[in-house]
């Protein structure tokens, strides 16, 4: 997958992430219910995968305008602990924010993107925009604040505007 991207091959890359994901499904990595007998280090390494091809999957499924692979109202996984290593620890914070802002992704792509929205009245999208703008605030406000890093409003709102 990462050799695909590396090399510029996004249609590649989509078929080894589209099929990993359904790999992590048909293992059952998306349900609660098919950890409850691992050991809490297998499950919580069984979450990780999940949640790492989650986040491809909805960021390429924006990205190339296709449908996810993997649906929100089939997961009931949890997240991964965060790690106690200072060292791992920010990596699992930015892999769980990660999470939250493909969630955002996801939720962008059916409701401007998906064939039904699409054929929306551009009054309905701009309603979606205004519904969803607040979320991603909120994400770049939470992520500003874990990882000190920001973007101004005022050149994004600019940006926005503009572009």
């Amino acid at each position: 997958m990462l050799k695909a991207q590396e090399e510029g091959k996004p249609l590649l890359t989509w078929t080894f992430v589209s099929t990993g994901a359904r790999q992590v499904i048909s293992l059952g990595y998306h349900r609660e219910s098919s950890l409850k007998n691992d050991t809490a280090e297998v499950a919580n390494d069984k979450r990780q995968v999940f949640w790492t091809y989650y986040i491809v999957d909805k960021n390429l499924s924006l990205n190339m305008g296709y449908s996810s692979t993997m649906q929100d109202y089939d997961i009931d996984v949890g997240y991964f602990p965060l790690s106690n290593n200072p060292g791992i620890r920010p990596w699992d914070q930015a892999a769980l924010a990660m999470v939250d802002i493909s969630r955002l992704q996801g939720l962008i792509y059916e409701r401007l993107y998906s064939l039904q929205a699409l054929n929306a009245s551009p009054e309905a999208k701009f309603q979606v925009i205004n519904d969803l703008s607040p979320r991603l605030e909120k994400w770049h406000q939470e992520w500003s604040q874990v990882f000190g890093l920001s973007i101004s409003t005022s050149i994004r709102r600019t940006n926005c505007q503009t572009g």
